[in-house]
Order: structure tokens, then C-alpha cells, then sequence
């Protein structure tokens, strides 16, 4: 079996002006958030990922946080439509360099979808309906993962920029959620670890078995070593601030 790949962006200097709805308590360090980001792909690259390195223009101060344009299918590349109309040229670089190894598919207006809202899980695309991803945006990426043979279900997302910001995968057969974004009800048989008291939860699974966490996010971590994974950690401090987690800041092979 071949290895999964994490395709990552570089860290422009523009990361300073990243977007984020609440103002930080303190800016953006960009020679941090570079040093973070070093730190970020030799957790992938350990636990199991072939890291495979894009450039990010300077004009794309949003750059680093990849997932956010594209989704990744079987053999397939959707190039999405940010719901923020300033992370849109962002796409077309990201498909560009991609494009030898996917088949592109894309999202067309008025659709609007980020891959932040796009959880694969079971053989199943959950979709997120949020303040960047529009009905028609779900509507398209369901006709596209029809075709592969994939269904696509819609979840309605409250209180939070994307629905893996609130729920992410921890295996094929569970989640671990903050409470009050979502109806859990949609996710069926899966089973949820929820974690109070956090606002964000967004973890990623390596391919080792191991959970990649956020270092500031404590109850998440321990809710996660409770029940039996390995707990790996670094600090995303800097793209906190940008309202930014783990998943988004690579484009994964092997998700779902």
C-alpha cells in the first residue's frame, strides 16, 4: 500500500493580515507561525505521511490553511469556492499543481463550499451548511461524489465557522465533538466523545493510529487519551489566532 500524502502550503509573509472573526489578543508572528508550521509537518511526516510541499503567493495571506479550497476524493480533486470571495484566487494554484495527479471537478457559482465543512467519514461525505458553504455548494460536491459513488449528507452547522471545527474523526468509527453545533442525531451509528467546556474541537488522525491535538486544547486531549489513543501534540498557536486548526492546514490522502 502506498503511503497517504499531506500536501502542505508555505507560510507567506503576508500571514500576518490572515483573516479571523475575532480580533487576537496579540498579532500574528509570522516567523512563529513559520517555525509552528515546521513543527506541524514533522508531526504528519511522523506519523505516517509522505509531506509533499506547495508555495503560497504573498497575495494569499490565507494561503497556509490548504484544505479550505480543495477536497480530496478518490482519484479526485474538488476545487472549491471559498464563501469569502478574498481566498478565492487561491484555488486556481492549488489545482494547478495538482492537476497531473487528480481528476479536477469544481465548484461553480453561486455555490460556495470550504473543505473545512467537508468530513469524510464511513464511505460518507458530511457536508457542513455553514456561514462559507452555501446549499447549492453541498448540492454540487453531492452530484460530484455521486459519480464516484459516494453520498453526501447535509449537516446544518451553528455558532462556529466550520463544522470540523466543532467534530472531527478519531476512526472510522468515531468522533469527538464540542456539543450544541450540530445535531448528532444525523451521524447515526457513529459513536461521540463530546468535549465540554471547549469551543473548538478539531484533531486529526494520523496514519499510526495516533491523534494529532492542538497543544492548548487540554480537556480535548485528555478526552482522547481516556479512551485509548495515543495523543500526539503541537502548538498552532499563531494560526489560532486565524481562526485556523489542524485539518485545514493540510490536504490529506487518506481522509475518510
Amino acid at each position: 500500500m502506498s503511503r497517504p500524502l499531506a500536501f502542505v502550503r508555505s507560510v507567506p509573509d503576508s500571514f500576518a493580515r490572515a483573516l479571523t472573526g475575532v480580533a487576537p489578543g496579540s498579532a500574528i508572528d509570522v516567523a512563529l507561525a513559520r517555525e509552528q508550521h515546521q513543527q506541524y509537518i514533522a508531526c504528519l511526516a511522523g506519523g505516517g505521511f509522505g509531506i509533499e510541499r506547495l508555495d503560497t503567493p504573498f497575495d494569499f495571506p490565507d494561503g497556509p490553511f490548504i484544505e479550505d479550497v480543495a477536497v480530496l476524493l478518490i482519484g479526485t480533486l474538488v476545487s472549491t469556492r471559498p464563501g469569502v470571495p478574498s481566498r478565492r484566487g487561491e484555488v486556481t494554484g492549488v489545482g494547478e499543481a495538482l492537476a497531473a495527479r487528480f481528476e479536477l471537478r469544481s465548484i461553480d457559482p453561486p455555490g460556495t463550499l470550504e473543505g473545512g465543512d467537508v468530513l469524510q467519514l464511513g464511505g460518507r461525505i458530511y457536508a457542513g451548511r455553514s456561514s462559507r458553504t452555501n446549499d447549492d455548494g453541498i448540492r454540487q460536491l453531492a452530484k460530484i461524489t455521486a459519480d464516484l459513488g459516494i453520498e453526501t449528507v447535509p449537516v446544518q452547522v451553528r455558532d462556529t465557522l466550520h463544522l470540523k471545527s466543532v467534530v472531527t474523526a478519531l476512526d472510522a468509527e468515531t468522533l469527538i465533538a464540542a456539543p450544541g453545533h450540530f445535531n448528532p442525531e444525523v451521524f447515526g451509528k457513529f459513536r461521540i466523545l463530546w468535549v465540554e467546556g471547549e469551543g473548538e474541537i478539531n484533531t486529526l488522525r494520523l496514519p499510526d493510529g495516533n491523534v494529532l491535538v492542538p497543544s492548548s486544547k487540554h480537556a480535548v486531549q485528555e478526552v482522547v487519551a481516556a479512551d485509548g489513543y495515543g495523543v500526539v501534540t503541537v502548538d498552532v498557536s499563531e494560526f489560532e489566532k486565524a481562526d485556523g486548526g489542524l485539518t485545514c492546514l493540510s490536504l490529506r490522502t487518506n481522509d475518510g
